[in-house]
């Protein structure tokens, strides 16, 4: 934000992932579809829409691929890298918008919604579960939790593992849900 860094962008840029999470805000304002979102991450890559001003100067290598993938007609929800070499955190940087949307809903819909929109871009497991543990911290706190005790609740919801996330993926962040950051 203080301007001229890596991608030496004036003060006040935000970034690739700013970018998509307002593409996900915009769907999520008007009613939220996949295949909305996905328009609009098209809409950000080829005609800067959504950019702080109107330039896209950075744009991760999963989610240009699962761009080429959506514009070639690919389904929104099969369009996100998932193979091992291919597992970034851009869905991460840019699902906390979601929240609102999914903070009603049943645990098994909450997976489903954070798993399809993780998967516009980046659809390994390891991703899918970063953004579901994340929306479930997130909704604790949006619920009026103190972060504390929301991380805390987070740890116990996952005491003895997830019936949506694979005990593999699930591993991958025991460090968060087993230690105590």
């Amino acid at each position: 934000m203080s301007g001229y860094g890596s991608r030496n962008q004036p003060p006040g840029t935000w970034s690739d992932d700013t970018s998509l999470a307002l593409c996900l805000a915009d769907s999520l304002s008007r009613g939220f579809t996949l295949e909305d979102t996905a328009r609009n991450f098209v809409k950000w890559s080829d005609e800067a829409a959504f950019t702080a001003r109107g330039v896209v100067f950075d744009i991760g290598i999963s989610t240009a691929k699962a761009v080429s993938r959506l514009k070639a007609g690919t389904a929104p929800d099969k369009a996100g890298c998932a193979g091992a070499d291919e597992n970034g955190n851009g869905s991460l940087m840019r699902i906390a918008p979601l929240v609102f949307y999914l903070a009603d809903k049943p645990e098994a819909e909450r997976f489903g919604l954070a798993k399809a929109v993780s998967s516009i871009t980046h659809a390994r497991a390891w991703s899918v579960a970063a953004c579901f543990i994340y929306l479930e911290y997130l909704r604790k706190l949006s619920g009026g939790m103190d972060k504390n005790a929301a991380y805390a609740e987070l740890r116990r919801s996952f005491q003895g593992g997830s019936p949506y996330i694979g005990g593999a993926a699930l591993n991958k962040f025991s460090r968060l849900l087993q230690g105590d950051i």
